[in-house]
């Protein structure tokens, strides 16, 4: 069963549009993110907000909308290999182990 963004990528596909490449700073992170699971051997979440920049932005700490992503993020990983979870808002770890 494929996840919302299984669909919108679909959806691009089909639409004929290309995603944009990916940008160096998304390259660099994921890089080390997978340098680091593989170090760890299991499946690595890094799940952050924009809080750091901008403290008084609205929005920008992990809330209960979060939740979808964070499903989304996990849709199709291999279960058996567990999951590593880096929390970057301590503050909010809660919301995100209590679901």
């Amino acid at each position: 069963m494929p996840n919302y963004n299984d669909i919108m990528v679909e959806l691009a596909q089909l639409s004929g549009s290309d995603t944009p490449p990916p940008s160096p700073f998304d390259v660099t992170r994921r890089k080390y993110l997978k340098n680091f699971s593989d170090k760890r051997g299991r499946n690595v979440v890094a799940y952050y907000s924009g809080h750091l920049q901008k403290p008084r932005l609205e929005g920008a700490v992990i809330c209960d909308e979060d939740k979808n992503a964070f499903l989304n993020v996990v849709h199709g990983l291999n279960l058996d290999k567990g999951l590593t979870t880096v929390l970057i808002n301590l503050n909010q770890w809660w919301k995100i182990i209590y679901y």
